[in-house]
C-alpha cells in the first residue's frame, strides 16, 4: 500500500503542495472491493460476495420495509478482512449483510427513510448458515452473484471533508486532487492480478464523494432532522457530532451484466454509502447505520 509520504510527494508533483501535508495526514487506509463473475451455485456457503443471495442463520428473519422484502446487496465474511490493519475496528469473525429498498425510493436525507436499508451482523460459521432467497421479491429486483477480492488502499479525503473546510481549496486544486486519486486507483488495478476496480466498491476509509460530504446529513437525519438552507434552531446543536460518522461500506454502480457484473445502478450512475458512528461500530450496533444514496 502507498505510504503517506509517497502520497504527499504525489500531491506536490501534481502542483498542490500548499495542502499536500494536510491531505496526506488526513488520508485513511481502506479496502477496495472488486467484483468477478461467478455462478451462485459455485460460491461456498458464507463466502464474501456482492449480489446473488445471502447465506443467513436459520433464526435470522429477512429484513422487510413497508411489508416488502429488502433487496440483498452484499455479504462479507469478516475473517477475509481480518488481515487488513484498517479493519481492526470491525468484528474479527462472523458476517456482515447489507440490504436496501429494491425500488430505491429513499435517499437517506429524510428521517422517514429509516428502515429502507439494513445492515446485519452475526457471529457465525458456515455450518450455521443456509442459502436464502426473499419471498415475493421480483427477479428484476435482485442482482447477479459475484465473488469478490480485496486490496488495501490509502483513501483521500474529499475536498468538502469537514477537516479541510479552513483550507479554502480552489477548483483547480480539486481537479488536481481528483487526478491524483484516479492515478492511484489505476496503479492499484494494474498491479493487482485480478483487476476489476472500475467500480469503486470500498470498505472503510474516506468515501469517493459525488455530491460532497455526507456526515452532517447522517447526523441530522438520524436524529430526526433534515438539512435545509439556513442550518439553525434546535438541530444546530447536533452539528459537532457529524464528525463521529465514518464510512462503513460504499457500493458503487456496477451494471455491466454482460461482463458478469451484479447489474446494480444507483440513481443515475451513483453510489450507496453506509455510514456508522465510531462508538456504534465499536459496540457492534449495526442497526444504527445510516445510508445515503448520491447520484
Amino acid at each position: 500500500m502507498l505510504t503517506r509520504a509517497e502520497l504527499k510527494a504525489a500531491f506536490v508533483e501534481a502542483g498542490v503542495g500548499r495542502i499536500a501535508q494536510q491531505l496526506a495526514e488526513l488520508s485513511e487506509p481502506c479496502v477496495l472491493v472488486s467484483t468477478h463473475a461467478h455462478p451462485h451455485e459455485d460460491l461456498p456457503i458464507g463466502e464474501s460476495r456482492i449480489g446473488g443471495a445471502p447465506d443467513l442463520p436459520a433464526t435470522m428473519e429477512w429484513p422487510m420495509w413497508r411489508d416488502k422484502p429488502l433487496a440483498f446487496l452484499a455479504q462479507f465474511n469478516l475473517a477475509d478482512l481480518a488481515r487488513f490493519a484498517c479493519c481492526r475496528d470491525l468484528p474479527s469473525s462472523g458476517r456482515l449483510w447489507f440490504f436496501y429498498d429494491s425500488e430505491q425510493s429513499t435517499w437517506g436525507f429524510d428521517p422517514q427513510d429509516r428502515g429502507s436499508w439494513r445492515v446485519l451482523h452475526a457471529e457465525t460459521n458456515p455450518a450455521d448458515l443456509q442459502p436464502r432467497a426473499a419471498d415475493d421479491l421480483p427477479r428484476h429486483e435482485s442482482y447477479q452473484p459475484c465473488r469478490v477480492t480485496f486490496h488495501e488502499f490509502l483513501s483521500i479525503p474529499g475536498p468538502e471533508h469537514l477537516a479541510l473546510a479552513s483550507l479554502n481549496i480552489t477548483l483547480d486544486e480539486m481537479e488536481e486532487i481528483a487526478e491524483v486519486d484516479k492515478d492511484l486507483h489505476e496503479m492499484v488495478e494494474s498491479c493487482s492480478q485480478d483487476g476489476g476496480y472500475e467500480s469503486h466498491h470500498q470498505l472503510l476509509g474516506h468515501p469517493k464523494e459525488i455530491q460532497g460530504e455526507m456526515q452532517l446529513d447522517c447526523q441530522l437525519a438520524f436524529h430526526g432532522y433534515r438539512r435545509s438552507g439556513a442550518f439553525q434552531g434546535p438541530s444546530s446543536n447536533l452539528e459537532p457530532g457529524a464528525k463521529d460518522w465514518r464510512l462503513l461500506f460504499q457500493l458503487d454502480t456496477d451494471d455491466d451484466i454482460k461482463s458478469g457484473k451484479p447489474g446494480m445502478m444507483w440513481g443515475d450512475c451513483g453510489r450507496l454509502y453506509f455510514w456508522i458512528r465510531h462508538d456504534d461500530l465499536k459496540q457492534r450496533r449495526f442497526e444504527n447505520t445510516w445510508m445515503i444514496l448520491c447520484g
